[in-house]
């Protein structure tokens, strides 16, 4: 836990004291599987050349799933800090941070989840604003609501290796 407090804090502050100005500044995306559990649609904002914050939504109701008689509908928001390595047309993305999951229940209490997560996309860049990327993240589960007095920490036991396929416009 610490490394990951670590990691976000060091990649804000090389951004703040070493930043170089983007020639890009924002990205939209969209990606199936990757930050959240099935899709995303994703924003980013580059803080220096290389360095990118993320964040994110994905709606999924509750009749997403086979037979569509599900009571519980998913609201999805991750933020994400990131690092990119780029030479040419090939790109590596390094990210770390956490997701939201808010569940609905009809007729019960609401929850909410906090995963933290990190990972990589390694992506083939067209032109100046496109590009393609495939990835591998690694979710924990740190923090469950369990109603809304009521919450706890508990550890990773179900961590899990999820990945992810991106398309990304930088404008």
């Amino acid at each position: 836990m610490k490394f990951l407090f670590g990691f976000v804090f060091y990649m804000f502050s090389i951004t703040l004291i070493f930043g170089q100005k983007p020639a890009l500044k924002y990205a939209i995306g969209l990606e199936v599987l990757g930050s959240s559990d099935i899709y995303s649609l994703n924003v980013s904002r580059f803080l220096s050349r290389n360095n990118t914050f993320q964040t994110g939504i994905s709606w999924l109701p509750g009749t997403w799933q086979m037979g569509g008689n599900n009571d519980r509908s998913f609201l999805y928001i991750p933020f994400l800090m990131g690092h990119q390595f780029s030479s040419n047309k090939l790109f590596l993305l390094v990210q770390a941070g956490a997701i939201n999951k808010f569940i609905l229940h009809k007729g019960s209490h609401d929850n909410l989840e906090m995963r933290i997560q990190f990972g990589g996309k390694i992506g083939y860049i067209i032109g100046d604003n496109l590009q393609f990327g495939l990835g591998l993240y690694y979710k924990t589960p740190f923090f469950l609501s369990v109603s809304r007095v009521e919450s706890f920490v508990y550890n990773g036991k179900s961590s899990l290796f999820w990945p992810s396929i991106s398309v990304d416009y930088k404008f």
